[in-house]
Parts: C-alpha cells; sequence; structure tokens
C-alpha cells in the first residue's frame, strides 16, 4: 500500500500541466475537506449534493458536482463561506479530476486528516520553495514557539499572521480548551487555513481575513482584543505594510515608534505586544536583521528594553524555513516576567542545533527540548546561554550572535583560543578614539579602465592581497563631483579595512602620485597623531584584532562590517614610542619573510630549469614578462 506522501506525490502529478504549481495545495486541500466532511459529520452539516460518495461517482461533469458540493456547503456551515470558491473545479478536465478523486480517496483522512493536512502543506511548500512556502510554518518551529510559550488549557491564542493555520492548530494539540483566532491578509491563503481548521478537528477557530496592521479584525469597545498568548511567524522585511496607515494608527501600537517605510518586521512585533494582555506573553518567529538594525528599529526597540517586556532571544540556524535560507529568531515577549528575570535577558545560541533532512535543515524533537529545557531552566551554558542585564547591551541590539563570542580564531599563526577577560584587564581605548571611521563610496556610473582623464583612482576588494594594496591595478575612473567626494579620498597612511565578506582584509595606504578613492566595500581609518599607523594595523591583523572584528560581523547571508559596529573595539593604549618600535619591528619581520620567500622561489625556479633541460623541454618554451617587468 502507497504511504501518505507518495499519494500526495501521485495526485500532484495528476495535477501538473492543468493549475500552476502554487495553487495546487488549495485544489488537494479543499478535496480532502470534501471527502472528510462525509465521515467526520459532527462538525458539520452535510447537504446530500455535498455527499462525496454521490459526487465521485461519475467522471461525466465531476468538476460541476466538486463546485456544487463546496457551494452546498458555505450555504450550510456558516464558518466556511466563501471558502470553497477560490478553487474552482471546472479549470480541470473531468478526466484528470476523476483521477485525482480516486487517489484522494485512498488517503488515510478517516483515520489523520490533520496529519493529511500537514503532508499536502509542507510537501507543497517544499517544492514551490523560495517561489512560495511563505504561507507555512515548518512543524518544529511551529512546535518550538508553542512550547517556549508552554501554553496553559483553557487560555486564549492568537495568530495575527495566521498563513495557513499552522501555527495555530499545533498549539490545539499543545493544550485543550483553548480560545483561538487569527487573521490573515491573502484571500486563499485564508481559505485554506479555515479548511486546514476543519481538518485538525478545530473548525471553532476564529480566523479572519484581512489586513493585520492596516484593518485589525480581532477588536472590541476597548480597542484590540487582547490575550493570553500571541504566536506569530509574521512577513520578513514587507515593503508595503502600511507606514502611512501607522501614523494614525488608534489602536496604540506604534506608541514606542514608527518602524521604517521599507520593513514591517517590528510594526508585527509591535502589534503582538499591543494584542496581549496584562500577564500575556508572545512567541515571535523574526529575522535576525531586525534585531540589530539600526534608526527607526533601533529607537524601538530602545523602548521595548527600557519597559522590560523582552524576556529572551533565541538564535537559529539559516535554512530553517521554505521559502528563504537567512538565519531566524524567536523573540519571546513578556508583560509579566518573573521576578528574577526582570531587568535582563537570556540570550539562547542555538545555531548550531540542526539535522540536516533532504536539502532542508530541520529541528528534531531532541533539538526542541533541550532549547525549552535551557530556557526555563535558566541555566547558563558557555557558548550556547547567558543572562545579560539590559544596561550592558550593545546599541540596544538584541542579536544573541553579538553575545556569543567565537574565541577559536585562524590566524597567521595557527588556530588559537583567545580569553577577551585577560586581553580587557590591560589598558585599551576604542577603536574611534584611535582614529576616525569614515566608509567608503559607491563606484561611480563612470568607472573606465580605458579613461584617459581619470581624476582618481578606485581601491575595490581585489586590490587588496596579502593585506598589501596592489596600487598598480587600481581602477582609473572620472568625478565631477569634486567636493562630494573628498570625504572618501585615502591619505598616505590610512588603513582600509574589508567591510563585506568573510575573509577580513587590511592595508595601509601608500605614497602615491594620483588620488585614490574607497569603494563602498571597505571602512577606512585614519590613525589619529599619537596613533602609529604600522602599529594600528599590526594589532588588528594580530589575533586578538582578528577576534574583535570577526565578532563584530553582522549580516543574515553576507557577512557585513560598519564604522559603527568597530567603534568600540578595544585598542591596547601604549604610549608613542612603544607604538613605534612595535611597528618597525613588524615591518622588518614582514620584509624578512618576503626576501626568504623571493629567494627560496628563486631555487625552486632554477632546481625545476634545471630538470626541464635534462628532459630536452627547455629549448620548447620561452620566459615571458609579466606587467611589472619580471621574467
Amino acid at each position: 500500500m502507497q504511504n501518505t506522501e507518495e499519494l500526495i506525490w501521485e495526485a500532484s502529478d495528476i495535477l501538473r500541466g492543468q493549475i500552476p504549481i502554487e495553487k495546487m495545495k488549495g485544489y488537494l486541500i479543499s478535496m480532502v475537506a470534501l471527502a472528510q466532511s462525509e465521515i467526520k459529520q459532527e462538525e458539520l452539516t452535510i447537504p446530500e449534493d455535498a455527499q462525496w460518495s454521490r459526487v465521485i461517482k461519475s467522471g461525466e461533469n465531476i468538476g460541476k458536482r466538486l463546485n456544487t458540493a463546496g457551494e452546498k456547503l458555505e450555504e450550510v456551515n456558516v464558518f466556511l463561506k466563501n471558502v470553497f470558491h477560490f478553487f474552482p473545479f471546472t479549470k480541470i478536465n473531468d478526466a484528470t479530476l476523476h483521477r485525482l478523486c480516486f487517489v484522494i480517496d485512498q488517503l488515510p483522512i478517516k483515520e489523520a486528516s490533520g496529519s493529511v493536512a500537514d503532508s499536502i502543506l509542507s510537501l507543497s511548500a517544499a517544492s514551490e520553495g523560495k517561489r512560495g512556502g511563505h504561507y507555512l510554518t515548518p512543524v518544529y518551529l511551529c512546535d518550538l514557539a508553542i512550547q517556549l510559550l508552554d501554553i496553559e488549557n483553557g487560555s486564549s491564542v492568537f495568530d495575527p499572521a495566521a498563513g495557513v493555520g499552522q501555527l495555530l492548530n499545533r498549539a490545539s494539540d499543545y493544550a485543550s480548551g483553548l480560545s483561538v483566532a487569527g487573521q490573515e491578509i491573502n484571500e486563499e491563503t485564508w481559505a485554506i487555513a479555515k479548511l486546514n481548521t476543519i481538518l485538525h478537528g478545530n473548525a471553532e477557530m476564529d480566523i479572519r481575513m484581512g489586513d493585520t496592521i492596516r484593518t485589525p479584525q480581532l477588536i472590541d469597545k476597548q480597542g484590540l482584543k487582547t490575550f493570553d498568548y500571541v504566536v506569530m511567524d509574521p512577513p520578513y522585511s514587507l515593503a508595503n505594510w502600511g507606514y502611512e496607515d501607522a501614523k494614525n494608527d488608534v489602536y496604540g501600537r506604534f506608541f514606542y515608534g514608527i518602524p521604517p517605510k521599507s520593513r514591517g518586521d517590528m510594526a508585527f512585533i509591535l502589534h503582538a505586544l499591543a494584542s496581549l494582555n496584562e500577564k500575556g506573553k508572545a512567541a515571535i518567529i523574526v529575522p535576525r536583521g531586525v534585531l540589530f538594525r539600526g534608526a527607526g528599529e533601533e529607537k524601538i526597540r530602545k523602548k521595548l528594553i527600557e519597559q522590560d517586556v523582552v524576556e529572551t532571544v533565541i538564535g537559529l540556524s539559516s535554512g530553517l524555513l521554505y521559502s528563504s535560507s537567512i538565519p531566524v529568531a524567536v523573540l519571546i515577549l513578556n508583560k509579566d516576567k518573573a521576578e528574577e528575570r526582570k531587568g535582563k535577558i537570556f540570550f539562547i545560541n542555538a545555531e548550531e542545533k540542526y539535522e540536516e533532512h533532504r536539502r532542508q535543515r530541520v529541528l528534531t524533537e531532541e533539538h526542541i527540548r533541550e532549547i525549552t529545557d535551557i530556557f526555563r531552566s535558566g541555566i547558563e551554558i558557555k557558548k550556547l546561554s547567558r543572562w545579560l542585564e539590559v544596561n550592558k547591551l550593545q546599541d540596544h541590539s538584541l542579536d544573541p550572535s553579538d553575545y556569543f563570542d567565537e574565541d577559536i580564531i585562524s590566524t597567521t599563526i595557527g588556530k588559537v583560543q583567545i580569553n577577551r577577560e585577560t586581553f580587557e584587564q590591560t589598558k585599551t581605548l576604542p577603536l574611534k578614539a584611535a582614529g576616525k571611521l569614515f566608509r567608503g563610496m559607491n563606484p561611480p556610473s563612470g568607472a573606465n579602465p580605458e579613461s584617459e582623464d581619470a581624476s582618481h583612482l578606485m581601491v575595490g576588494l581585489a586590490d587588496v592581497q596579502d593585506n598589501q594594496l596592489l596600487s598598480d591595478q587600481l581602477t582609473p575612473i572620472s568625478v565631477s563631483d569634486q567636493q562630494n567626494v573628498s570625504r572618501y579620498e585615502l591619505k598616505s597612511g590610512d588603513i582600509i579595512l574589508s567591510s563585506r565578506g568573510t575573509a577580513i582584509k587590511l592595508a595601509i595606504v601608500p605614497e602615491t602620485d594620483q588620488p585614490l578613492l574607497l569603494s563602498n566595500h571597505f571602512i577606512g581609518i585614519r590613525p589619529a597623531e599619537n596613533i602609529n599607523t604600522g602599529f594600528l594595523k599590526a594589532y588588528l591583523e594580530s589575533p586578538v584584532g582578528m577576534f574583535y572584528l570577526i565578532n563584530s560581523q553582522k549580516g543574515s547571508v553576507v557577512s557585513v562590517l560598519t564604522a559603527k559596529d568597530i567603534g568600540n573595539i578595544p585598542v591596547p593604549d601604549f604610549p608613542a614610542e612603544q607604538q613605534e618600535k612595535i611597528a618597525e619591528r613588524f615591518i622588518q619581520s614582514n620584509q624578512t619573510y618576503i626576501e626568504k620567500l623571493q629567494e627560496l622561489e628563486e631555487q625552486r625556479k632554477s632546481a625545476f630549469e634545471s630538470l626541464y633541460r635534462e628532459m630536452g623541454l627547455s629549448r620548447s618554451y620561452k620566459g615571458m614578462e609579466d606587467k611589472k617587468g619580471n621574467i
């Protein structure tokens, strides 16, 4: 006998070419719901024309009969109004539908209709990949969020971005007697959510259709309805989220500030907070960026931190979602924190907690249990969990990676383990006090390697190799706005530091005849008068300096450094004379290394040429000059 997954794949194959792949889940779920309605009549009133066994008897006009069955169910079951009309079966030819009904009839709907629905949705999300899948939160993330909240029997639960209702259904599996509500903006997704709740035996769920930010549906005379728990996986970095509407909000959601126009992540977080009662808790799955980005989002985070409603942030691996490879986190808000947790935030670093499964990373039951046990116990485990007082947060960042240093660093002297506490006992000053930090510019469209009237040379990532600036390969560019570009011009003795990518590059700007411009792939450091350039570069590329640079990197997909990120890196505070001596010794050591390499290279070259002569090959080739005139 075929298992459930095999039957669902067979059903999908039957539909392939008849409807777009992103529509398949809706048709399959609606057909399963029609089939299940006849089996479990205690939850639905079933008119004769809607009985599955009658509808599928013949293939002739089966599309019309399926449409009629859906319409009849909507008429007599008010909570199904407008659900089935999103999936008009007459768009599929009758022969295909008849074959499809035969496959649907073999699914274990009587015993496990909820599991069948879960399989349809998860397999569809996996098939759609980055083209879709945003409507579905993987069950392991649902279970993690719900178990972190430890939802109690008889309580109220709300999901303001319900998708297909997966979080709400899993919450109902976790606790009994719940009062459950949700809202979903996409009409077809809302329809699938309604059908999904029925298949899970949760027909009483109140899932409304509409825009949660612009037109919240769960309201009463006092404003937003409030709940014991909010559980949510909102859309990530939504651009058109309702910025203008937020300025005139009457529900008290944006007292802490209005999120940026281009990203709505914080709008959903604020909506979740406003939807909690005085003892309420929320578990929100969020992209990591909203935890550390600056400007308006930082101001809102500052208010949330000051109000002491952030209890825990759990950093998770990348690759756990269907629709994106970005790493996510679970943000726990609590309006009634336990006394011993007040004034502090518990950070859990669970980035290494995952298992590879069919090109998808998943959380196993063991991972979920381990994370929830750590959260509930509040125990600190090195590199895994730690408490931090709110006044010790860095720039109001809630990103766990900011508080778990990678202390094993690969350096020029091999792998080393850094003891941060020991170093910070020495006398230091912040990097921003050791020199002026400035960013590079976006290369102008006029960049042209063949330009004869170039005003500058642009420094790009490829121009720094082995921590040396290769001045002879810089790109000539012509810049018309000389006044504006001056802030990006480099001076001899400046240090340049790569700002993108995992490999960190450093170089000192040498003397040059033509003005140099720093590209946006770098941060410039202009050492203060009392700071020796060679000393500062030697420190930054040392094991300790690299430790701070690596642990200052941010970014979900690409590692990024900003001037703000590195401004507080501690730098040894040595007298000028001692700095100069150290710099000279570093320069001499490096020069000796280069000379030895050149000497060994010449010896190897000479030995190879001797062997080639012995093999009779030397007459068949001749040496060529490189760009520097070397043979």
